[in-house]
């Protein structure tokens, strides 16, 4: 697949991952991750390392499960930009998949810490919804919807494939959860 600025092979191979877990093919979901990574590794290291898809790049490998290469990925990226909010809450959620939720609720303290302040209003939903992801791999459910609920009534707007994330796998089955992600009906006023 030829790449474009904003969609390449990595990013077909994430979304078929994102949606294969997301409904249950959870061994589809494995060899899309393979060849993912196989497709990652093969890319020249300058490619890896630009700066001008840092966030993409780092999403597939997010969206694909690909946790040991997130990690190496979050670490350069966050050494390069430590006040960065996207490298922050990715190392909130490592930490969470990591199962070390100390690390992963001081993160969580620093996008709060970040929300609070005046100059980020553009992205403070954005904040509430990594927020809400670390949370919720951390099994906090109720804080988890709570925080996406906040997100969500606030400048995020809904997303579709707020479904698919990963960090929400285990509310999908959540009632709460799902309550706050089904499509609302705009002409009822609901």
């Amino acid at each position: 697949m030829r790449p474009s600025r904003t969609w390449n092979a990595g990013s077909v191979f994430a979304v078929a991952a994102l949606e294969a877990s997301a409904h249950g093919h959870h061994d589809w979901a494995r060899r899309v991750r393979e060849r993912a990574l196989h497709w990652y590794h093969e890319l020249p290291p300058a490619v890896q390392e630009q700066e001008a898809d840092a966030y993409g790049l780092t999403w597939i490998l997010h969206s694909v499960g690909a946790w040991p290469e997130l990690e190496t990925r979050v670490s350069r990226l966050a050494h390069d930009a430590p006040d960065d909010a996207r490298w922050i809450a990715f190392g909130g959620l490592i930490a969470a998949n990591k199962g070390d939720t100390a690390r992963a609720r001081a993160v969580d303290a620093r996008l709060a810490a970040m929300w609070r302040d005046e100059r980020v209003e553009a992205r403070r939903a954005l904040l509430l919804y990594e927020r809400a992801r670390i949370t919720a791999m951390i099994g906090a459910r109720d804080a988890a919807v709570d925080l996406l609920r906040q997100a969500l009534t606030s400048s995020l707007g809904f997303n579709i494939h707020i479904h698919t994330d990963p960090a929400f796998a285990s509310l999908r089955d959540y009632p709460p959860f799902a309550r706050v992600i089904a499509p609302k009906d705009q002409g009822a006023g609901t």
